[in-house]
């Protein structure tokens, strides 16, 4: 999880990451274990994609948005 705040988890396998996230990701990336998954969090996405952290990305494609915000794929 990746949050600003302090947060206090009741299921297994979940931990908080603090600090530099991109060193955070490659230390997880470099332990034994299975997948990393995530979901949400545009700035998230981004900063790991332009740091090559990321392997797959599963994107669902709404046809309406509403609102604004942060976009997930700049436009070149």
């Amino acid at each position: 999880m990746v949050s600003r705040q302090n947060l206090q988890f009741t299921w297994r396998n979940s931990e908080q990451i603090k600090g530099d996230l991109t060193e955070a990701v490659t230390t997880l990336k470099n332990e034994p274990g299975g997948d990393i998954g995530m979901s949400g969090s545009v700035s998230v996405v981004r900063e790991l994609l332009a740091a090559g952290l990321l392997d797959e990305l599963h994107l669902l494609v709404h046809p309406l948005t509403v609102g604004k915000g942060m976009r997930p794929v700049r436009r070149g």
